[in-house]
């Protein structure tokens, strides 16, 4: 936020159920140059005061943390523009998930290589995000990929897989898609009960209830 922007006119910050937010304010800032932007565009900026403990960045001017976000929504009610935007959190969900599953660091000197890293990571976090929506239940579903990769991922030893036998009793690959056996030992309830209840559902393509 430049200096002009300081001397913007702040409101305070709302939250769902319409009472102010301490230490939170939104302003729009008016003065900033959106020519190359489309017709109607908008940027928002919350400032609010960092929690006690919170490790500030060379962003945060003077003790506060600075958010901004373009919007072409017409609204003139910026502070229910802003409350829509910050319950959007699950992209802030997605970042931190992605960052958990590789994109932390870029691990490559040479740009070609990490697109390739970047891609591999992204389809990475595309089935994992498809696995939990359409195989998992309850807490298996929003639970981080570290949790995810402890619980259902990792295969332990004891775990085996083997071709399963055709309609005519032998394990001769047939017509359509290989399927295998996963044979899962009884020792290791959590992950075995994720698993048990996912794995037909692969077989069925069907979505849990």
């Amino acid at each position: 936020m430049s200096a002009a922007d300081e001397r913007l006119p702040t409101i305070p910050e709302i939250d769902p159920d319409d009472q102010p937010h301490p230490g939170a304010e939104v302003a729009e800032l008016a003065t900033l140059d959106l020519a190359g932007w489309p017709q109607g565009t908008r940027a928002i900026c919350r400032r609010e005061d960092p929690h006690p403990g919170a490790q500030l960045s060379f962003t945060d001017a003077d003790g506060h943390r600075f958010q901004v976000y373009i919007t072409d929504q017409p609204d003139p009610d910026i502070t229910a523009l802003e409350l829509r935007h910050r319950r959007c959190a699950r992209v802030k969900d997605r970042i931190r998930c992605g960052k958990a599953t590789g994109l932390r660091n870029l691990p490559f000197d040479l740009l070609c290589r990490n697109q390739a890293w970047l891609e591999l990571v992204l389809a990475a976090q595309d089935l994992t995000c498809w696995a939990q929506t359409l195989l998992l239940d309850d807490d298996l579903q929003v639970v981080e990929p570290k949790t995810l990769g402890y619980r259902l991922w990792l295969s332990p030893p004891g775990w085996s897989a083997t071709p399963a036998a055709s309609s005519s009793g032998c394990s001769a690959p047939g017509p359509g898609p290989p399927r295998w056996l996963l044979r899962l030992p009884a020792c290791e309830p959590c992950r075995c009960a994720a698993n048990r209840s996912a794995l037909p559902r692969v077989s069925r393509r069907e979505a849990p209830t």
